[in-house]
């Protein structure tokens, strides 16, 4: 198993009343504080709907990267439109966090171009792995 993997999984297993499986983590392990916190913070909100007819209302669809940011996505089912906002102003802000946070290695960075990618968050270090050709984290 791979550890974006092994992330789905372990966010499937903590989060159950938000994921119905352990989802593929389209990012590097840099950002996995960030998203374990918002799934927290949604889970909480969550906890307000029990599933319906064993179907959750609240289910993460989709965590990647794209364009240098994190991209969570959700479905929602029957649910008030307070908490339906609530919940992407949280999203929003996770993924504000993470246009400073290196994709690899968590520490400070910012968005970039380096060689081959058009867009990723990165610390200067590995953002110098990556122009020397080297993707240290596997995406």
């Amino acid at each position: 198993m791979s550890k974006h993997e092994d992330f789905g999984k372990y966010l499937a297993e903590t989060y159950t009343n938000i994921f119905t499986e352990p989802l593929w983590v389209g990012c590097n392990e840099g950002w996995n504080n960030v998203i374990d916190e918002l799934s927290k913070q949604i889970s909480e909100v969550a906890n307000k709907y029990p599933p319906t007819d064993g179907e959750l209302r609240i289910r993460v669809a989709q965590i990647k990267e794209k364009f240098g940011g994190l991209r969570f996505y959700i479905d929602y089912h029957n649910m008030t439109d307070d908490d339906i906002q609530h919940i992407e102003h949280l999203v929003r802000n996770a993924e504000m966090k993470t246009f400073v946070i290196c994709e690899d290695c968590g520490g400070d960075g910012d968005r970039v171009s380096p060689r081959r990618y058009w867009m990723k968050a990165l610390c200067p270090d590995c953002q110098n792995k990556y122009d020397m050709g080297d993707t240290p984290n596997g995406i």
